[in-house]
């Protein structure tokens, strides 16, 4: 190859090894450049797999979580229900006229009526 080209034989032995060593040089460095983004998500994966690992929670824990969750739940809508029923059928205060001054109901389970109960006038007693 010297020959052809008129360069000595020692200038081309060099220019070759320099090209080698240039060559070499240049797959290196793509090949770091291959590993590093490699590299990269490689740490990423195992960053995401360290998450979850902390956030993992065992599945009787979680059910109780919910079941504590859902009870919260449960007696908020309980107050909620009563309240609203306050609301519709408020309690009738001691002094009011309505309630001190009803005569208890007859009994409908026996057959004979409860001493004080009230009795209807157009009905027999029945002894």
């Amino acid at each position: 190859m010297a020959g052809n080209s008129g360069i000595p034989s020692k200038q081309m032995k060099i220019w070759i090894a320099n090209k080698r060593a240039q060559l070499k040089k240049q797959l290196i460095k793509e090949e770091n450049a291959r590993l590093r983004i490699e590299n990269d998500i490689l740490r990423e994966e195992n960053r995401q797999m360290s998450l979850m690992q902390s956030r993992k929670v065992c599945g009787l824990c979680v059910l109780k979580a919910e079941n504590a969750r859902l009870r919260a739940e449960f007696e908020r809508l309980q107050a909620v229900g009563a309240m609203r029923q306050n609301i519709a059928n408020p309690k009738e205060e001691l002094g009011s006229s309505s309630s001190a001054f009803k005569t208890p109901a007859p009994s409908i389970a026996t057959a004979q009526p409860n001493p004080g109960a009230y009795v209807l006038k157009d009905e027999p007693p029945s002894m």
